[in-house]
């Protein structure tokens, strides 16, 4: 019983506007901390939401870090120097 409580420690000290946090399937002690960090975070005012709808889709870029950058221009004229991603290349070797 102890495991899930520093699970939801672990988390709910560390986790800050903007913060993804990421639960393994097969961690032992996910299904008893889950419920009690949501509810705690919810609490908080933090909203949860899917990964999904933090990725921009239409006129974004994303470099090989994972930041997402605009292909509309800036505010200075200049167009975004990020190398897109191309997400329907296969990532493994020939």
């Amino acid at each position: 019983m102890e495991g899930h409580w520093e699970s939801s420690k672990n988390v709910l000290t560390k986790v800050k506007p903007g913060s993804i946090i990421l639960f393994h399937n097969a961690a032992i002690h996910t299904p008893e901390a889950l419920p009690g960090i949501t509810e705690n975070l919810q609490k908080q005012g933090y909203e949860l939401v899917p990964i999904l709808q933090l990725i921009y889709k239409d006129n974004y870029t994303m470099d090989v870090a994972g930041k997402q950058h605009s292909n509309t221009a800036t505010s200075s004229g200049a167009l975004s120097s990020a190398k897109p991603v191309n997400f329907n290349d296969t990532l493994l070797p020939d």
